[in-house]
């Protein structure tokens, strides 16, 4: 087998050691506290916050590296290794993490001022914005776009123009205020105020979702590597369809069921949901990319 199998493989089954990880200890941290938090972002403040970012940095480097077999799920791929990184990297309720800094409750025993946490965070955030800009420049330089068909490109345009303006606003947000009135609000809509870590877990769920739909509905989405006619392919395209449908149908039953049954877990009941069929999905690919085929876009060594 190609080294540059091992390594492909290699990222696959993290992309399912990852999200499981992150899903066991924070319901094991659940059953040891005898409480649930409203989301798992919420755990960011608590002792799970190194697992927390640790395992989201990990996920979005392997989204990165990872080769989709469509120029779809690629830059979907690679865009949601984006959203991820704003996830880990902005916590939730910022507003009130610097309202509490600001009310001398400290982060760690030599404490952190709210100018010094803003700038960190100015600092961190602009970087990896900057890092991930120069990797999809040199994606388009390489002239990995315009191998596709037209319909393609321009999805792919459109997805790309979403993730240029999210991350657009975002530096207008973290930049343009002053130190003191950073709080990275982000949006209202619809009577409720969308913060940019909300809008980038939103974002980064639905790239995750068109990703698997390139699997379901290869033709459609303009996939041209490989041939698949075999029956065991074509019953694989059935269970992408299915899992693709389920992150997409799944949040409004969980809506109901929460609203009766849990009502404020709605959010964090669906981030459950959404990574375990997130990591059913890399199960298959680990299953279906391990019978001896070469990853995507490698060719076999002779």
């Amino acid at each position: 087998m190609d080294r540059f199998e091992l390594t492909y493989g290699a990222v696959r089954r993290m992309l399912v050691a990852l999200p499981t990880l992150l899903f066991v200890a924070s319901l094991l941290m659940a059953v040891q506290s005898r409480g649930l938090e409203s989301s798992i972002s919420a755990y960011y403040g608590g002792p799970l916050r190194d697992l927390f970012v640790g395992v989201l940095i990990a996920t979005a480097v392997c989204l990165l590296a990872y080769r989709g077999e469509s120029l779809v799920e690629r830059y979907n791929l690679q865009g949601a290794a984006v959203y991820l990184l704003v996830v880990a990297l902005v916590p939730t309720g910022l507003g009130q993490i610097l309202d509490d800094l600001r009310t001398n409750f400290v982060l760690s025993p030599d404490g952190v001022s709210p100018d010094e946490y803003v700038w960190a965070l100015r600092i961190s955030v602009t970087l990896v914005v900057a890092l991930c800009a120069l990797v999809f420049w040199r994606r388009f330089r390489s002239g990995a776009l315009r191998a596709g068909d037209g319909w393609a490109r321009a999805f792919i345009v459109v997805t790309l123009g979403v993730l240029a303006a999210f991350l657009v606003f975002m530096l207008w947000q973290l930049w343009v205020p002053s130190v003191g009135e950073v709080r990275l609000g982000g949006v209202e809509l619809l009577g409720r105020q969308f913060t940019i870590h909300d809008i980038a877990a939103i974002l980064f769920v639905c790239a995750l979702v068109v990703a698997v739909w390139s699997h379901g509905w290869p033709h459609a989405s303009a996939r041209r590597e490989g041939s698949l006619a075999s029956h065991d392919e074509v019953r694989v395209q059935a269970r992408y369809r299915w899992i693709a449908a389920a992150m997409v149908l799944g949040p409004v039953g969980i809506w109901a069921a929460s609203s009766l049954w849990l009502p404020g877990y709605f959010v964090l009941l669906v981030e459950w949901w959404e990574i375990a069929f997130f990591s059913a999905f890399w199960v298959l690919e680990t299953r279906r990319l391990g019978t001896g085929q070469p990853a995507p876009g490698v060719r076999r060594s002779r």
